[in-house]
């Protein structure tokens, strides 16, 4: 992603430069020898991803041209790595991208609400690294909530067959202090349909979340003992424990008129593992500010430069494993999904079309900022739905569109990509900047020791 430039109108594409930022710099210097100190312990993803990051927005590894027909005037746009886990400006989009998606295309205009479902310590280690564990538990966390909304609804509305939910769940590996945390992030539909598409809105109590996080408690500590994974006795103990660790939350409920608030809640629930702007130098190491107090009051994380990168290996997500999955009527095999997916914001219309009816919803930016007779090639509707394009995801994360000259305001389109070193070298040559990559530190050796040879 990038960032615009704020000061001026109109507003202008800059360009990111994460070579200039602290956490590309600790990377930079601290990856081969953190490499070479643990080569056997780290995985191979997080290795690619680390070094994926490295060249995320460097304009020597590839770019994009943007140009304006009738001025003349151009800009270059450097490739993303599309990382996974670590990479600051590719999980923001990846976040943005998959909250507008939801909102546009799959949540109904009904009332949604989020259930969090947080675990013992003692269990989140198999959670972590088993994910046919996981999925079980999330069935369970689904039918137990599912369950409880059957016996909310009102006795008639009960009657009918299969009342089913909607929801979707995002799986989120961390905690707010960099570490481990495996815990669920249900956004549900508040509320059932029933096998005609028909909505039952319910209506329940705290008393009932208790209930069910206690049934969701009981299952799970059976799920384990089943597999093994906890003794008889101990899944007994775990019972009787006044505060066990389960932890079900579901007071954050947003309207169904609330569109953005549910774009929010969804771009919370999708957030990257941390957030870089949080991290400050240290002398030899790092602080990390935490968004809210740990239970010991600490609001500051000193880190040194290995501990922060082992910390960052240990949240990077596995590859080909869904972060986020839907259920119910949501599901992709539901025999009813398009029925209620029907009920979502209408598809985004084009850009022209938005203009003249002087609103914008798509990238809720003021009309006056889309130029007269914009008709690139972003106003089309792009091939799936989830495939928001760049300049779209721009500006509905920073309300302006990216894609037009801030010398003559009018339209610009990207009319090549540059992958070949010989142009890239000549084109970065011609505007004064290096065409040569962040050089990166090689590892280093372990400090000499020194000894009293008198002795």
């Amino acid at each position: 992603m990038a960032c615009p430039e704020t000061l001026s109108r109109p507003f202008v594409y800059k360009s990111r430069q994460p070579q200039k930022t602290l956490f590309y710099q600790a990377i930079q210097k601290e990856l081969e020898t953190w490499i070479v100190s643990c080569r056997e312990d780290i995985p191979h993803y997080v290795e690619e991803e680390f070094r994926t990051f490295l060249k995320c927005g460097i304009l020597s590894y590839g770019f994009a041209r943007a140009y304006c027909k009738e001025c003349g005037h151009d800009f270059l746009i450097a490739f993303s790595c599309k990382g996974r886990g670590i990479c600051p400006s590719c999980t923001t989009c990846h976040m943005a991208r998959i909250a507008a998606h939801l909102v546009d295309h799959v949540f109904p205009k009904a009332p949604v609400r989020q259930w969090v479902l947080s675990f013992p310590k003692r269990i989140r280690y198999f959670l972590h690294h088993d994910s046919s564990l996981h999925s079980c538990v999330l069935n369970i966390l689904i039918s137990s909530v599912e369950d409880f909304l059957i016996q909310s609804v009102l006795e008639d509305f009960r009657k009918r067959s299969n009342l089913r939910i909607g929801a979707v769940t995002f799986l989120q590996r961390f905690g707010k202090a960099l570490n481990p945390h495996f815990h669920f992030h249900s956004c549900i539909i508040d509320g059932l349909f029933d096998e005609d598409g028909l909505f039952y809105p319910v209506s329940f109590s705290k008393e009932g979340i208790q209930c069910v996080q206690e049934k969701i408690r009981t299952r799970v500590l059976g799920l384990f003992q089943r597999r093994g994974l906890l003794e008889g006795d101990s899944a007994s103990d775990m019972l009787e424990w006044e505060h066990s660790g389960f932890s079900l939350h579901a007071d954050v409920r947003i309207e169904a008129k609330d569109r953005k608030g549910l774009e929010r809640l969804l771009r919370y629930c999708a957030r990257p593992v941390f957030s870089s702007e949080r991290l400050q130098g240290l002398g030899e190491g790092f602080r990390y500010i935490l968004p809210k107090p740990a239970p010991d009051g600490q609001m500051v994380l000193h880190l040194k430069p290995q501990e922060l990168l082992n910390k960052l290996a240990q949240l990077i997500p596995p590859p080909r494993k869904h972060r986020h999955r839907y259920h119910g009527v949501l599901a992709p095999n539901s025999p009813i999904r398009h029925k209620i997916i029907a009920f979502a914001n209408q598809e985004p219309a084009s850009l022209t079309a938005i203009k003249e009816e002087n609103s914008h919803p798509l990238l809720n930016i003021p009309p006056s900022s889309i130029p007269d007779g914009l008709k690139s090639r972003e106003s089309k509707k792009p091939s799936r739905a989830s495939l928001y394009r760049w300049a779209l995801l721009l500006a509905r994360i920073f309300e302006i569109f990216p894609l037009i000259c801030p010398k003559c305001s009018h339209p610009m389109r990207i009319i090549s990509f540059i992958q070949d070193r010989h142009s890239i070298r000549k084109v970065l040559a011609h505007i004064n900047e290096p065409f040569e990559p962040p050089v990166i530190s090689p590892a280093r050796g372990p400090p000499e020791m020194e000894f009293d040879y008198s002795q």
